[in-house]
C-alpha cells in the first residue's frame, strides 16, 4: 500500500518547496564520480530527478528515475512535458 503522501504530488512538492540543498549536494557528488548514468530509486514527482537531468544534459551523464506510485510518476510526466 503506498502512503497517502505519495498519492498527492501537489502536497508531496509543496511539502519540499524550497529545500535543495540535497540537490546541490548531488550535483557535488555526480560531478565528483563522473557516472554515465544516475538512477534515482522512488523518484516521486521528480524533484530531484528532473534538475539533475537538467545538469546531466549540459554535463554529458544521463539520469533515470524508477517510481511505483502512479500519481507520482504521472507528476512527474507532466512536469517533464514542460521541459
Amino acid at each position: 500500500m503506498t502512503e497517502a503522501i505519495y498519492q498527492h504530488p501537489d502536497d508531496y512538492d509543496l511539502e519540499h518547496e524550497g529545500r535543495d540543498e540535497d540537490i546541490d549536494g548531488l550535483v557535488r557528488l555526480i560531478r565528483a564520480r563522473r557516472p554515465k548514468r544516475v538512477l534515482e530509486l522512488g523518484a516521486g514527482s521528480g524533484r530531484l530527478a528532473i534538475p539533475l537531468a537538467r545538469v546531466g544534459a549540459r554535463e554529458s551523464f544521463e539520469v533515470v528515475g524508477l517510481e511505483p506510485a502512479e500519481e507520482m510518476r504521472r507528476a512527474a510526466e507532466q512536469k517533464l512535458a514542460g521541459e
